[in-house]
């Protein structure tokens, strides 16, 4: 509770949202980018297609534990709806300053074949505490970029490209069909784990503690 007061004070006292026109705020308007994404056990996948950029990321040994981990029961949070809210984030994390901040907001949609998770991500409404932490994130970048997130569902068979990229890690055979269906793409792998983007709310929270109440 202290952590989603604290990111509704930052967002009162940023100046981003000042004429940001009411369709965004209603039934949006179409799409400026739309990233396809997939987050099975072996890593993630996003892909910007228009711009056909594709971001791949491979779990850590630990992070694999703890899938394995969460599967066997233990509570984690680690399951595949907080993985999926993890592709959202590694994307913005790599493309958020070069699509936002250019006047207007510009609408995302995550195409997700995974329903529980694009409920998560449109109504940020979630039990999870890991996957608490990467909504805060996503949604400071979403005002601080001039973004807005939106999320709908894809058949898996329908995702081959996304399949095949969050899958590189588990046959040689994924690094050939993805490499097929992606020809010319540019290719770019986060720079922290997972770990490390909580650590980024942790900094963003921690650098801008809520004003002390004056005395009456």
């Amino acid at each position: 509770m202290q952590q989603d007061l604290l990111w509704w004070w930052r967002v009162l006292h940023t100046p981003y949202l000042n004429g940001v026109s009411l369709e965004y705020f209603n039934a949006l308007p179409a799409p400026d980018i739309t990233v396809e994404m997939d987050a099975p056990d072996y890593g993630l996948c996003a892909l910007d297609v228009s711009s056909q950029a594709a971001l791949t990321y491979q779990f850590t040994a630990d992070e694999r534990e703890l899938i394995a981990a969460f599967k066997e029961g233990a509570p984690n949070g680690f399951d595949i709806n907080f993985r999926e809210l993890l592709s959202c984030a590694y994307a913005v994390h790599v493309w958020g300053c070069s699509v936002g901040r250019n006047g207007r907001p510009r609408h995302v949609l995550f195409r997700i074949d995974n329903a529980s998770a694009v409920a998560w991500q449109n109504k940020l409404a979630l039990q999870n505490p890991r996957a608490q932490v990467i909504i805060r994130l996503l949604s400071w970048w979403e005002t601080s970029f001039q973004l807005r997130f939106s999320a709908s569902h894809v058949a898996g068979t329908d995702s081959e490209r996304a399949d095949a990229g969050s899958r590189l890690a588990a046959n040689p055979s994924y690094a050939a069909k993805f490499s097929s269906l992606t020809p010319g793409w540019s290719q770019v792998s986060p720079t922290v784990d997972i770990q490390g983007l909580a650590d980024i709310w942790l900094c963003i929270s921690e650098r801008t503690p809520l004003p002390t109440p004056r005395s009456i």
